[in-house]
C-alpha cells in the first residue's frame, strides 16, 4: 500500500451522520483523500495490518470490549 505523503487516509461509513460528517472535515483538511467505504470494501488482513501500524495501537485497544 502507497500513501502519497500529502493524502489523507480515510476509512468511514458514509451512511452515517459521522461517516458524512468526518468526510467533510476531511475535505477541510485535506483535498487530496484516499477515501475507502467501510461498507463496500472487503479489506484484506494484509490491508487491516497496514491500517493498524499507521495508527500505532494494538488492535486490542482498539476494540469496543463493552458488547
Amino acid at each position: 500500500m502507497q500513501f502519497h505523503p500529502n493524502e489523507l487516509f480515510l476509512l468511514y461509513n458514509p451512511n452515517t451522520n459521522a461517516g458524512k460528517q468526518t468526510k467533510a472535515l476531511a475535505l477541510d483538511i485535506c483535498s487530496h483523500i484516499n477515501e475507502i467505504d467501510a461498507t463496500r470494501e472487503k479489506l484484506s488482513t494484509t490491508y487491516w495490518k497496514e491500517i493498524v501500524g499507521m495508527i500505532g495501537m494494538n488492535p486490542d485497544a482498539m476494540l469496543d470490549h463493552s458488547h
